[in-house]
């Protein structure tokens, strides 16, 4: 058909980007093993409507010097985006249902509040563990039953925290060695 569909393996390694965005077109639905491993973009990182999961290890170490946009994002599976860099903010979009163990870990956003929508049901162990938001809040949305263990360990928070009335369990260590610049608010059904 003549549309592009597969990034493989290494197929963006290293490369640094001198100006504009990197924009993954909505034809391509699969990306190998780091695909984009340590890209350099100074504009906005967009995945096209195609990519509907990003594996283990496809976008580590990358630097953003705009925004990161998962569009069409369901699946964000281990390590897929530990180590990242993003000057601006990350929007996972709408339609995430699952962010593997250390998905996000040792990642920076540098603005922006943080949003876990409502469509993410579950927080795997380690998700975002040392995730580093500088002068941003951490949006966790009505939908989110499940915060694993050690989700957010090591994590600094600005701005109020509340926990929403969605969430059942909260796992062990889920928050341990936390910093939180304002008030913790547990919603009714956390047990």
């Amino acid at each position: 058909n003549g549309k592009l569909t597969t990034f493989g393996e290494y197929a963006f390694y290293d490369v640094n980007l001198l100006e504009g965005d990197f924009v993954i077109p909505d034809s391509v639905t699969t990306l190998d093993m780091d695909a984009l491993y340590s890209l350099k973009v100074p504009g906005d990182l967009v995945l096209g409507n195609g990519v509907k999961k990003i594996g283990k290890d496809r976008l580590t170490h990358v630097e953003v010097g705009g925004d990161v946009i998962f569009k069409n994002v369901e699946t964000i599976e281990e390590y897929a985006f530990e180590m990242a860099t993003v000057k601006g903010n990350i929007d996972l979009g709408n339609n995430l249902k699952y962010v593997g163990t250390g998905a996000f870990y040792n990642t920076v956003m540098e603005q922006g509040d943080f949003v876990i929508p409502g469509s993410l049901e579950s927080i795997g162990p380690y998700a975002f563990q040392h995730f580093f938001a500088s002068n941003s809040r951490l949006i966790l949305s009505e939908g989110l039953v499940n915060i694993q263990n050690s989700a957010f360990q090591s994590r600094i928070f600005d701005g109020d925290l509340v926990i929403p009335n969605s969430v059942v369990v909260i796992g062990d260590k889920a928050f341990e060695g936390a910093s939180i610049r304002g008030n913790l608010v547990l919603g009714n059904s956390v047990s």
